[in-house]
């Protein structure tokens, strides 16, 4: 009974002061300043990108070599900074919202971080191939866009509205808190 009890009170006292450390911690800004978090400025960027692998099949070989070196290091330096960024500033903010029976709601987010820095490699490798291969580079381009796209929309409507005042809290609730724990123990939403 008492050990029940005291894991309850260190649930309780790390939920609090999760919350209290939400509460004093302003939104972070990415570096540049957004306040969209980077996103529009991350899509424009895919946009125009997008726009030069289509073209890729109109150039000679060793212009689609440059091109598509270009294309892997400009697509690779945004997407590593920006979620390089999110991972350093961004997630542990949410997961302090959001933790719930020891599961981050960034885990998958994360994942799909790692999944974008393995093709971010291949594009690189395809880039840097003796001889370019415009169709395979366009497919893996593709790809990566597609997940970026369907990862951006996750952030933008489930995880970037987190860190909004949660009108809960005026009723007493933490900010954000996704789930309890009873006396016992249990998880509840």
């Amino acid at each position: 009974m008492l050990a029940a009890k005291a894991h309850w009170l260190t649930t309780a006292s790390c939920s609090l002061m999760a919350a209290f450390t939400v509460m004093a911690t302003a939104p972070p800004r990415r570096p540049g300043g957004a306040s969209d978090n980077g996103h529009a400025e991350l899509k424009r960027h895919v946009e125009e990108l997008t726009t030069r692998v289509r073209a890729l099949g109109d150039l000679s070989s060793d212009e689609q070599q440059a091109a598509m070196t270009a294309i892997a290091g400009a697509l690779d330096e945004k997407l590593r900074t920006q979620n390089d960024w999110e991972e350093r500033a961004l997630y542990p903010i949410i997961d302090a919202r959001t933790t719930c029976a020891g599961v981050a709601m960034s885990a998958v987010m994360k994942i799909e971080h790692a999944r974008m820095a393995q093709s971010l490699d291949v594009l690189s490798e395809l880039a840097r191939a003796p001889a370019p291969d415009a169709r395979r580079f366009s497919q893996v381009f593709e790809r990566l866009v597609g997940l970026l796209l369907g990862h951006l929309e996750v952030e933008d409507r489930a995880l970037l509205p987190l860190l909004e005042p949660d009108p809960g809290a005026a009723r007493g609730s933490p900010p954000g808190e996704v789930c309890t724990r009873s006396k016992q123990g249990e998880v509840r939403p």
